[in-house]
């Protein structure tokens, strides 16, 4: 399936990539050492929580998936996974606090000793396939070690086409997921994306609040889906610096989003969930993300 308008736009090069979110500090350093501790212990501290608050919707979205489509197997494309965050909390009945804690102590962090660890919480659903894509090679390989994703595509789709065999890795994707991947990414990478599936995808995405999501609802809606927004917005993780305080609720004061007065802690996301029309009538957007509030997600 091929989106024409989408495609034009693509060829004309009137996509750039997308620039990281102005006022959000950068952790680039972390993002793609041989294991995930470095990540954990900086993010630690700062209480990033967004794949805590994705991970019950993740997977109440598998489930309404499985019964609209009529079939057990569904495979979930997970952009900007990096280490596999989140196909780890899918893949477990395990907690963000958990895998913080796993990877806090002084033990081996390899993929072997992941597995190992976290084998005895392993969910059984066979059915499920996750893919990780991200431009992060050595993140990749460690998710794909531990056996928190199924495969990894590694692939820069802000300014690469996907090849042949990437575009066939990806082909049978039901959902996609982008937790934190907003700052760095955009329409160029959903535009491709899109024009790679044999369906419509659901798309699970939580921009930072003060982020401009109108190129990207738009880009979504070109393809025929109805992107809507959960009211509510959700700690991300505590500022790293006044700075950062600063000039996030100078941003969010000039998006005038509608969702109140900008935290004094903490970064917020976002949810917004796109699907197609005829099936977001069927399963309204509350119902699946019901239970969300900043202290914690009914499972």
């Amino acid at each position: 399936m091929t989106y024409p308008a989408i495609d034009q736009t693509l060829r004309r090069g009137q996509d750039p990539a997308t620039k990281p979110f102005p006022a959000k500090a950068s952790f680039d350093d972390i993002y793609d050492a041989p294991d995930p501790g470095p990540y954990f212990s900086t993010l630690r501290p700062l209480d990033y929580r967004i794949p805590h608050f994705a991970q019950p919707v993740i997977r109440r979205l598998v489930a309404e998936l499985r019964r609209v489509l009529g079939r057990e197997k569904i495979a979930v494309l997970d952009l900007c996974s990096g280490y596999g965050v989140n196909g780890a909390l899918l893949r477990h009945d395990a907690a963000l606090d958990d895998l913080y804690r796993f990877y806090a102590d002084d033990v081996s962090r390899s993929p072997e000793a992941a597995r190992a660890a976290l084998d005895p919480l392993r969910r059984d659903d066979h059915a499920l396939r996750i893919i990780g894509q991200d431009v992060a090679g050595r993140a990749l390989a460690y998710a794909q070690g531990a056996g928190f994703v199924d495969a990894a595509l590694q692939a820069n789709l802000e300014t690469d086409d996907l090849t042949p065999a990437q575009a066939e890795q990806i082909r049978e994707a039901d959902l996609v997921t982008i937790t934190g991947g907003l700052s760095y990414i955009g329409k160029a990478t959903l535009a491709r994306i899109l024009g790679a599936l044999r369906r419509r995808p659901w798309i699970l995405y939580f921009p930072l609040r003060g982020t401009d999501t109108g190129m990207i609802n738009t880009t979504l809606a070109q393809a025929g889906l109805r992107p809507e927004r959960w009211h509510r917005p959700l700690p991300q993780r505590r500022f790293a610096d006044d700075g950062e305080r600063r000039g996030v609720r100078e941003t969010v004061g000039r998006s005038a989003d509608g969702l109140g007065a900008a935290s004094s802690t903490h970064q917020e996301a976002v949810l917004h969930l796109a699907r197609p029309a005829g099936e977001a009538r069927a399963a309204p957007i509350s119902a699946l993300v019901a239970g969300i509030h900043a202290g914690a997600v009914a499972s």
